[in-house]
């Protein structure tokens, strides 16, 4: 089976990684309360990082119903925020953005304090998001 989530193309750039992401034809387009919640579980705090959102300031106040590619960029900063490698003073932020919803296509745009740990975690949220959504369509 095609994995729901994929990189079309990477873009390691001075200060940030760029990400062409496309969602499979039978992806859902948005989360859903079953995803939210394993990340939640596997990912402590994902839910209260600082999120510029219509809803509130935080990542979890729009989590349940939000594009799986805002997702994907909320996993990676996740994951590099936790790496020993990043250094905690080190502020990550990102965006995403659809380039055409209808065919799952978005840019998820990341800084790192390290290129190698931003990849990294790019794969291992790529690899979350493509088990769970398996999982619990």
């Amino acid at each position: 089976m095609e994995p729901s989530v994929k990189v079309d193309r990477i873009s390691v750039k001075k200060d940030r990684i760029s990400v062409l992401v496309r969602l499979s034809a039978h992806a859902p387009r948005t989360t859903w309360p079953c995803l939210v919640q394993e990340a939640e579980l596997a990912f402590p705090g994902l839910l209260v990082h600082a999120c510029v959102n219509d809803v509130g300031p935080m990542f979890g106040d729009v989590a349940a119903c939000t594009s799986v590619p805002h997702m994907l960029e909320h996993l990676v900063i996740h994951l590099q925020a936790v790496h020993p490698q990043t250094p905690a003073h080190v502020t990550l932020a990102g965006t995403t953005e659809w380039l055409d919803e209808a065919q799952g296509l978005a840019r998820v745009e990341v800084n790192y304090a390290d290129d190698l740990v931003a990849l990294g975690a790019l794969q291992e949220a790529l690899a979350f998001l493509n088990e769970r959504m398996v999982d619990c369509v």
